[in-house]
């Protein structure tokens, strides 16, 4: 099946997608609380567990040895880190999964361009987004080489 003038295949398509946004000429964009979901291609479920899990285990650790006024101190510094750091680490590490998975294999590209919740924007100006699923990332990615060549 034939998606634009260059090639004839999606599989074709990927690794243009991902050299043109490897050399900045489209900006990736992805909703982080949406690809974190258990049904997200590219969501690794136990990265969230860990967080849960060290928060319990330093509040309840802080419980015993400070009391209750040192486990609660600790369950709000916690969420604190958790709300900013941990929040940004895992959307660091779904970018890069994105990066180093999905836009290496078709397969899990379709399965994340299927769930939605990630974008294409081409860095010129005007230019209107590719959005998950809906739009077509084929057309884009073509239209995208066109542009470039």
């Amino acid at each position: 099946m034939s998606y634009g003038n260059r090639f004839a295949t999606d599989s074709e398509y990927l690794p243009e997608l991902r050299r043109l946004i490897v050399d900045g000429r489209v900006r990736l964009d992805f909703d982080a609380k949406h690809l974190r979901g258990m049904d997200s291609p590219v969501a690794v479920e136990a990265e969230t567990g860990r967080w849960a899990y060290a928060m319990v285990i330093v509040v309840a650790l802080a419980f015993w040895w400070q009391g209750w006024q040192g486990g609660l101190a600790a369950g709000v510094v916690m969420a604190a880190l958790y709300l900013t750091l941990g929040r940004r680490r895992m959307a660091d590490n779904l970018r890069k999964r994105i990066m180093d998975k999905a836009l290496i294999d078709i397969g899990i590209w379709r399965k994340l361009w299927r769930h939605g919740g990630v974008s294409l924007q081409h860095q010129s100006e005007g230019a209107a987004p590719c959005r998950a699923p809906g739009d077509s990332w084929i057309r884009f990615t073509d239209d995208a080489l066109k542009e470039t060549s």
